[in-house]
């Protein structure tokens, strides 16, 4: 009988817990180192949120995967629902409701590929009605934080223009190596080495939204942002 790989999990808290005036989160990076196990791919990280104010409140959530190997998948769990990993934002109809003193679980559930390649996930988490005081939560899987320096230097990567008709750029690329776009069905419709350029032709596209992915070197996913493909009309 073919020995099967035993799946190794080890849960390891790696911050301190953040919080604003009115709610906290236990800890702000957590994560989750594995083994591959054929017979189980789901993993589950959960942080708790509790209102630490004296009023009720109204809590939303912001998925962003940082670092994401292909062919693998993350979705929330909330208060309410366990949403579809297609679903980035916690529906603004439907917030965590929170009385004083009351907490719930965040849960994050990483599907792996097969393979034990790391993935870097960030939840943000903030009041319906301030969307300013936000608590960044980074949810680990076998890997190690960034340094904030990257973090900053991503966040200053743009595309434009947006719509775009024929071809879009990237500014503030310059980590950026490889290009994928996906429909929003998550059909991978396009890929693109920059080779130093940092334009991308998209003529061939049909008109609708995409998702590109930027990928660095080591083909970590960089940033995730969404595109509209417009004609000209005459």
């Amino acid at each position: 009988m073919k020995k099967l790989l035993l799946l190794t999990l080890s849960l390891f808290c790696l911050g301190l817990s953040a919080q604003t005036k009115n709610f906290k989160v236990d800890t702000n990076k957590v994560g989750l180192s594995f083994v591959v196990d054929p017979n189980k791919n789901d993993h589950e990280v959960k942080v708790k949120v509790k209102n630490i104010s004296t009023q009720k409140l109204d809590l939303m959530w912001t998925r962003e995967a940082l670092m994401m190997p292909e062919n693998s998948s993350s979705f929330i769990c909330d208060a309410n629902l366990c949403y579809a990993p297609f679903t980035s934002n916690c529906p603004f109809d439907s917030p965590n409701e929170l009385n004083p003193g009351a907490s719930f679980d965040l849960k994050l559930t990483y599907i792996d590929n097969g393979t034990a390649d790391p993935a870097h996930v960030v939840i943000w988490v903030y009041e319906k009605e301030d969307t300013a005081s936000k608590l960044k939560v980074d949810f680990l899987f076998n890997k190690t934080i960034a340094s904030s320096k990257t973090v900053a230097d991503v966040s200053k990567i743009k595309l434009y223009p947006n719509p775009a008709n024929t071809a879009f750029s990237l500014q503030n690329a310059n980590g950026v190596t490889y290009v994928e776009l996906f429909s929003l069905l998550g059909r991978k419709v396009m890929a693109y080495n920059m080779n130093g350029g940092r334009s991308i032709d998209i003529s061939n596209l049909s008109e609708g939204v995409y998702i590109v992915k930027m990928f660095n070197s080591n083909k970590q996913v960089v940033k995730t942002v969404r595109l509209q493909k417009r004609f000209e009309r005459a």
